[in-house]
């Protein structure tokens, strides 16, 4: 398996929060359309707390129940996570 990683600015200009506008949401779908790809998730970092979804991921992830990959810089700790039923997934991710 090949996997596409399409980066997408943090509208949210934060280190704590991110936010993707529709616009660049849009966008990107259209990029994977052309490349015939499938969206199969998301991924974006913590760079002040673990790897562990915040509450605004939770919100985001029930909206749109892919993967979710969060990496923290710190202990360069990674968790792969999705909502399905109102609970949250894990997937055991090996780095290296």
């Amino acid at each position: 398996m090949r996997l596409f990683i399409l980066p997408l600015a943090n509208e949210a200009r934060s280190a704590y929060a991110f936010r993707i506008t529709s616009k660049g949401l849009a966008t990107a779908m259209r990029t994977l359309r052309r490349r015939r790809l499938l969206l199969a998730g998301f991924f974006h970092t913590h760079p002040t707390l673990g790897p562990e979804p915040s509450l605004l991921d939770r919100h985001w992830m029930s909206r749109f129940p892919l993967w979710w990959l969060i990496y923290s810089p710190s202990g360069g700790r990674v968790r792969m996570v999705r909502a399905r039923a109102n609970r949250v997934e894990r997937a055991l991710v090996r780095v290296g």
